[in-house]
């Protein structure tokens, strides 16, 4: 049966990373230039806000590592519920299995057309989403329906998704995980977090981040990138480390010393790039060798094919056109009464809670200037 809020209990793998701590101009930082549109919205809404909204509606906020919010128990199940509850206690009507095929009207008198009885309302706002994960309900109708009433929409790519890696050898290390990783585009600096090996490419932070960086580069063809599989260590501590464990166990193979800081089958492939036979002892390598191993290990080589797509996407990379909206109220700038929020903007962050605060400052900011322009 549709109900609202389904697309938010798969955010954080069911467990909701709802904001983070960041100061606002660290969190536009991090988001990239298009969120300087949210430095008005974040000082009237901002993650100390979040914070204390769902604290006072039952959800007590715990701050994790790397600066995340989550909620103490219950995961998105209890963020959802504070929401619903928040609903029913303001008496919202909330109308399921009800598709908008259009809009009609005018400025403070619009019609929501339902191939049903038409829908009128003074203030409207659409918070369809985007198009990621379609199956949820969110289809990427809300930008059909701000184009037709005359708003711009930039082209919209899946972001936040798995990569797909061309050759088919990631296939040898799926389910593999690597708690920290550095990928790099070629351009500083590069995406740090964990990284996990999956039968088609790479998943995971590390690769879930880049992917915003690649949605463009993509169209234009596959994008050569690096791993370094040992971010911790420089290439000359490698290599010091690398010398230490083959004198203390000089009988192990290049694949089980590479296993003693690598996991068993990432460490075969690794030998394998760097042209060594995996069964060759260790005290045997060269100089030249050990450092073609290092290198191996810090400068991985993958070719990025592709990405998973919409169904896998975690947030949709364009949407209405910000130049058209007005920051401080999420007003559009060609029709009073009309407002966005949410993913249907231009708007996308990394992964860490960016994209839910993106929704909770524009919602909320969208939601009380709507509600004021009815009042007025």
């Amino acid at each position: 049966m549709p109900e609202p809020g389904r697309k938010l209990l798969l955010t954080g793998n069911g467990r909701c990373n709802l904001g983070n701590d960041l100061d606002p101009a660290r969190f536009i930082g991090d988001c990239g230039p298009r969120a300087r549109f949210l430095r008005n919205a974040l000082h009237q809404f901002g993650s100390g806000d979040t914070v204390r909204f769902f604290a006072e509606r039952g959800v007590a906020v715990r701050l994790e590592d790397r600066h995340r919010y989550f909620p103490g128990r219950g995961g998105a199940t209890a963020v959802l519920d504070a929401l619903r509850n928040e609903l029913r206690r303001g008496g919202t009507e909330v109308r399921t299995a009800t598709g908008v095929t259009g809009i009609s009207g005018g400025p403070g008198r619009f019609e929501l057309l339902t191939g049903g009885e038409p829908l009128p309302c003074r203030s409207l706002v659409i918070a369809t989403g985007g198009r990621s994960h379609p199956a949820t309900g969110s289809d990427g109708s809300g930008h059909a329906l701000a184009a037709a009433l005359g708003h711009a929409v930039t082209p919209v790519r899946p972001g936040n998704v798995p990569l797909t890696v061309a050759g088919g050898w990631t296939a040898r290390l799926q389910g593999i995980s690597l708690p920290e990783c550095a990928l790099s585009l070629g351009t500083a600096p590069a995406f740090a977090g964990g990284l996990v090996f999956t039968q088609y490419g790479i998943s995971g932070p590390a690769a879930l981040d880049a992917s915003r960086a690649l949605a463009r580069r993509l169209d234009h063809g596959p994008v050569a990138a690096q791993l370094d599989l040992l971010p911790a260590l420089t290439d000359q501590r490698l290599d010091r480390e690398l010398v230490s464990r083959t004198a203390r166990f000089g009988k192990k193979t290049v694949k089980g010393l590479l296993g003693m800081l690598l996991p068993d089958r990432l460490a075969g492939v690794v030998a394998d790039r760097a042209a060594l036979q995996p069964a060759v002892p260790a005290n045997q390598l060269t100089a030249g060798q050990r450092a073609g191993l290092v290198s191996a290990v810090k400068r991985f080589p993958l070719t990025i094919d592709g990405t998973r797509g919409f169904d896998e996407a975690m947030v949709t990379i364009g949407g209405v056109d910000l130049d058209e909206v007005d920051p401080a109220t999420m007003g559009s700038k060609r029709m009073k009464g009309l407002h966005f929020c949410g993913e249907v903007l231009d708007l996308d962050g990394p992964c860490g809670g960016y994209n839910l605060q993106i929704a909770w400052t524009t919602g909320w900011v969208a939601g009380r200037s709507a509600a004021r322009g009815v009042r007025s």
